[in-house]
């Protein structure tokens, strides 16, 4: 694939996790509603591996920061923090 559709391939993973976060703003507690999609660690995961297979390496480490950062407890934020070091 070339570079240019993996560059917005991982901008669209990010915009989906963008979203959801800000519904979940709105909802009580901030949770996602219910129903709604709720997979923004793979979202992120595939984002940054988007920017790698796209040669954004920059961006791809504040990809896998933002998921270790966000998603503590996910399973993915274990492997994006190997990735970071």
């Amino acid at each position: 694939m070339e570079t240019k559709k993996w560059d917005d391939a991982a901008k669209l993973y990010i915009s989906i996790v963008d979203e959801t976060e800000k519904e979940a703003t709105k909802s009580v507690g901030g949770a996602p509603p219910p129903g709604k999609w709720d997979k923004s660690d793979v979202a992120l995961y595939n984002a940054a591996s988007c920017f790698k297979a796209a040669r954004r390496y920059d961006s791809a480490m504040r990809t896998y920061e933002r998921l270790f950062n966000d998603y503590p407890g996910s399973e993915l934020a274990k492997t994006a923090l190997f990735f970071v070091a």
